[in-house]
This record gives structure tokens, C-alpha cells and sequence, in this order.
């Protein structure tokens, strides 16, 4: 009787997962769309009876004033609003490898959705959710393609050198003993996949170095027991 093992939990973790972020814009893009709707009419009704009116714009006026709102709005999500995502450096020169630089989501992916703790009142914080709920959720579809084409393409057989070490430690695990236990190829291609793995954590203070949640311990122990009990049961 074969023994689980981890590399097929993280083929079948990594296959489900991929599928189910490319499938995620056919309920997101929907909801950006409806979300932008709903804000642009606000946004236009607002520049129409309030702005309208003192400045004697006209309809189309009021309309092209709310495109450009709305354009405005887009642009800075995509370029400045990211704040749940975060990049962790590693500089190997002194260890033989090339610098590294993953970038990591902080939290769930779905924080984009979430009030940005850096935007100040909570009124301010509260409008800002409100007006940017739409690029939100088209931000939110593209990283999770993203994601999702990315775990279609990861070496599942190097990830596993270093998931094996982080779960026989459960602790941190520094670089310097990654190196001494890792080929260096092998990390070179492992960890900046490992960044879209869900459960692994990236420590940026000292000493550098990974170490997994507690969820993705119990995640592989049930998969583990559920399957050394299907295969005794056909033994």
C-alpha cells in the first residue's frame, strides 16, 4: 500500500484551487460591472443636482464628468489602492544565489475588498469602499487569473522539497537552512511559487525565512488520514 504523500495533496490542492480562481471573474466581473453602475449613477446624480446646478452644466456634461470620475477611480486601484499585497526580499549573493523578490498577499486575497487601514477616518475609509467597490472587484478577478494561471505552472516536485523541511520543523525555517538543505536551483524555482500557495508565510525579520500557518498543517494531516483510510478500506 502506497503512503500518502505531499506532493499529491499539493497537486490536488494546487489543481483546485488553480481552477477555481480562473473560474472567479464569471461571478466578479458581473458584480464589478453592477457595482460601477450603481456608483456611477450615484456619482452622476451627485454632479448633476449638486455641481449641475451651480456650474449650469449640461446632461452630457454631467455624463462625461461621470466617465471621468469613474476613469479616475480605475486607474488608481490599479496603480496606487493594492495595499494587500506586499513583496518579500532575499539578497543570496553571500550564498550563491540570485536575489529574490516574492510578491505576497497579505492576508486573503479577497482584502482588496476590505477597508484600508492607511486611508484615515472612518469616513473617509467608508466612501472610499463604497466608490471603489467596482474596480475592487475587477482588481480582485485579475489577481486571482493570475494566481490561478500561475499555480497551473508550478513545479509541484521543488515546492515540495520545501514544504517537507517547513512541515518536519513546524517552526520557521531560516534561508541559511534552506540553503544547507535545498539545492539552490530548487529554492531558486520553489519559493517564488510558494508565494501563492496559501499557508505559507514569509518572515521578513530576522532571521529570513518561511514558515507555515496552522491551517495548512491540519489541512494535510486530515487529507492524510482520509487517505490511508480509503486505501485500507480497498486493501
Amino acid at each position: 500500500m502506497a503512503k500518502p504523500k505531499l506532493s499529491d495533496w499539493l497537486q490536488e490542492r494546487v489543481s483546485r484551487e488553480g481552477c477555481l480562481c480562473l473560474l472567479s471573474p464569471l461571478l466578479l466581473i458581473p458584480g464589478a460591472v453592477l457595482a460601477t453602475v450603481v456608483t456611477g449613477w450615484a456619482i452622476f446624480m451627485t454632479i448633476l443636482m449638486g455641481f449641475g446646478m451651480l456650474f449650469a452644466l449640461s446632461f452630457n456634461q454631467s455624463m462625461g464628468a461621470t466617465g471621468l470620475v469613474i476613469g479616475i477611480l480605475y486607474i488608481w486601484q490599479f496603480t496606487k489602492g493594492r495595499t494587500h499585497r506586499e513583496e518579500w526580499q532575499f539578497s543570496g549573493r553571500e550564498m550563491g544565489i540570485t536575489d529574490l523578490a516574492v510578491r505576497v498577499v497579505t492576508g486573503s486575497p479577497f482584502a482588496v475588498l476590505a477597508l484600508d487601514p492607511a486611508a484615515g477616518k472612518m469616513f473617509i475609509r467608508m466612501l472610499a469602499t463604497l466608490l471603489l467597490s467596482g474596480p475592487r472587484l475587477l482588481v480582485l478577478a485579475w489577481d486571482l487569473v493570475q494566481r490561478g494561471r500561475r499555480l497551473k505552472e508550478l513545479d509541484v516536485a521543488a515546492c515540495t522539497k520545501v514544504l517537507s523541511i517547513l512541515l518536519k520543523r513546524q517552526s520557521r525555517v531560516s534561508m541559511k537552512d534552506l540553503l544547507n538543505e535545498v539545492p539552490h536551483a530548487t529554492l531558486q524555482t520553489a519559493l517564488p511559487q510558494l508565494g501563492d500557495v496559501d499557508g505559507v508565510v514569509f518572515l521578513s525579520t530576522a532571521p529570513i525565512g518561511l514558515t507555515l500557518a496552522p491551517r495548512f498543517q491540519k489541512d494535510f494531516e486530515e487529507w492524510r488520514k482520509a487517505a490511508t483510510a480509503t486505501a485500507d478500506s480497498t486493501a
